[in-house]
């Protein structure tokens, strides 16, 4: 087998089909593989340098591509260093990632690559990590062999689950049961009669282009309400909105919207994947202003019944065990970090990290306290980006001491409110955009608890500036 590294991702229409055609006979299910989508992560970004291993073998007087091996190559720091970091491609945001390789040169390719890992971790390279590995993945094990014969340090972690509903061999009744949700049926029939509902998959690219761009909003807006900052947030630098039109560039024929419709406007999408007879959903949101109907779990349950009467095989929810998976579900798999380093000193310190954080996860009380530590942290930060690092400091501890005090309630204007605009509940993500830089999250997040409840609000608006959100207080 002969081995080329490539230090620039391959570009044009021969390497394209190369890449396709080897996908195909490695029969791998995962859309993150793809050449469309590792070509939209490498464009996107542009701080990694790509390091592509590749397996040729001679074939009909010339050669076969049988093998990829998808690196790219960071500078990190680490113990007040700047040094380099080996991690698969686009590793940062596939769900699921692995070497591809025909599946009788798989062995031999991997041997090959820890020889290639050896040599390129010299003192400068602090790893090489292979993130997001599904268990049934036959490179974990492989690698693991080859990188310890080159007297390498192997770690493995387990770093979360990957959740799917099977449909293919599943009995229907089985099925039935799963998708019956009546509850939610209810809820969609009670919300039809009040507009037009309607399901369908988008793949015109002018719409796909529309709803990627609310996804983002939505999705935006969502974190707001919860004191998180998005990694959609178009604001922000090094967000990901950038990745999304790429990638539905990158794939088409694959990428695709499944979204709920209420009076032909979008309210829930989700950006999804159709390869190999599986359809993946990647990134999901809705409209938050749609109150108490679940337009979400709406969005999952027409996406599941679109899956069973195509005749696609699985309805995969990629990693992460939120609850709602759980609801629409009947298989997971785990999904492991495989560390490779040089020495034996670092996988100590790593191997101590892990054991102390599963310690602390199975501590319920100290495990909570951290998470909400790390909830406020997120706030102040998200906060100082409105008022500076001090003031965003007093006036979060001044809200939570009024929390404590009164609870999250909404102070009463005294004054009659009728006069003043009407915080609707299907323009709460515009207000909320449009007003970020005037009241902290928080506000935004007690009034949204008001309308969830019924209860109307208004708001004080003076220089075109967000004063206060307030009850209604008729006259």
């Amino acid at each position: 087998m002969r081995i080329e590294v490539l230090t620039e991702f391959p570009v044009g229409p021969e390497r394209a089909a190369e890449w396709d055609a080897l996908v195909a006979r490695a029969a791998l299910s995962e859309p993150f593989v793809t050449r469309g989508w590792m070509q939209a992560a490498a464009e996107f970004d542009r701080e990694a340098q790509p390091l592509i291993i590749c397996g040729y073998v001679a074939e009909d007087g010339g050669e076969r591509l049988v093998a990829i091996a998808p690196f790219a190559q960071r500078r990190i720091r680490s113990f007040g260093r700047s040094r380099t970091a080996l991690e698969m491609l686009g590793s940062c945001w596939g769900d699921y990632n692995d070497v591809i390789a025909e599946p009788g040169y798989h062995a031999e390719f991997i041997s090959r690559v820890a020889e290639q890992i050896a040599a390129i971790i010299p003192d400068d390279c602090v790893h090489a990590c292979l993130e997001n590995i599904p268990e049934d993945s036959p490179t974990l094990g492989a690698l693991m062999d080859r990188a310890c014969a080159q007297g390498l340090t192997v770690e493995l972690q387990q770093c979360d689950v990957g959740m799917a509903l099977q449909i293919a061999g599943t009995d229907p009744a089985a099925l039935d049961g799963l998708l019956k949700k009546e509850r939610l049926v209810r809820k969609m029939k009670t919300l039809a009669r009040t507009a037009r509902l309607e399901f369908r998959v988008v793949r015109a690219a002018a719409e796909m282009r529309d709803c990627l761009r609310r996804l983002s909003r939505w999705h935006t807006a969502r974190y707001l309400l919860n004191g998180q900052p998005s990694i959609f947030d178009a604001e922000a630098p090094g967000n990901l909105c950038r990745l999304l039109d790429l990638t539905v560039a990158a794939m088409p024929g694959e990428a695709c919207l499944p979204a709920l419709f209420l009076d032909d406007e979008p309210v829930a999408v989700t950006l999804a994947f159709e390869h190999r007879g599986a359809l993946l959903t990647w990134v999901t949101s809705f409209d938050v202003g749609i109150m108490g109907t679940s337009p979400g779990e709406m969005l999952v349950l027409e996406t599941a019944r679109y899956c069973r009467r195509e005749g696609l095989r699985k309805l995969d929810f990629g990693r992460g065990s939120e609850s709602y998976k759980s609801r629409f579900t009947n298989s997971e798999r785990r999904i492991y970090r495989l560390i490779i380093h040089r020495g034996s000193a670092a996988v100590t310190v790593s191997s101590a990290l892990a054991r102390a954080r599963a310690w602390a996860k199975r501590q319920p009380e100290l495990w909570d306290a951290a998470v909400r530590l790390r909830g406020l942290w997120q706030l102040l930060r998200l906060e100082a980006q409105r008022t500076g690092l001090s003031r965003a400091a007093i006036d979060l501890l001044a809200e939570q001491g009024r929390a404590l005090l009164f609870g999250n309630t909404v102070p009463d204007s005294g004054d009659q409110t009728e006069a003043l605009p009407e915080l609707h509940p299907r323009r709460l993500v515009e207000v909320v955009l449009k007003y970020r830089r005037d009241l902290p999250s928080w506000e935004f997040r007690k009034a949204y608890e008001l309308l969830r409840q019924g209860q109307q609000c208004r708001l004080v608006i003076e220089d075109d500036r967000l004063r206060q959100i307030v009850p209604n207080r008729p006259a």
